[in-house]
């Protein structure tokens, strides 16, 4: 029998196995390294570039698709983004203008409310 919810919906069932939960690691001003943060030497780059990446460590590369599946603790990853800000002034202009950037987008995706003539 199929679990289903009081509107009719079928109920979202759970993955037999969950991935590993990561532990997002972000420095403040001062610009520390992955290294540090993740408190190995041996640290690799997930994604990004020089100017903003996420790091993990080594030992820690597979730990979603790996042998031994995902860990009982967070896979801890470290975002750096000391790069950002270097630069000439125009460089960090986009600092200033992201949040008004982000406010625009929210507004232009927000779902259409056909019954208010006034912004919901």
């Amino acid at each position: 029998m199929e679990d289903v919810l009081s509107d009719g919906a079928a109920r979202p069932t759970r993955p037999a196995r969950p991935g590993a939960a990561l532990e997002l690691l972000v420095h403040g001003v001062g610009g520390t390294t992955p290294e540090q943060m993740l408190g190995d030497p041996r640290t690799v780059r997930i994604t990004g570039d020089d100017t903003a990446a996420v790091h993990r460590r080594a030992d820690d590369i597979d730990a979603e698709t790996g042998p031994g599946g995902a860990p009982d603790r967070p896979v801890p990853e470290a975002y750096v983004w000391c790069n950002l800000t270097s630069g000439n002034r125009s460089r960090a202009l986009w600092l200033l203008l992201l949040p008004f950037m982000v406010v625009h987008l929210a507004h232009s995706i927000r779902p259409p409310t056909p019954e208010h003539t006034r912004l919901a």
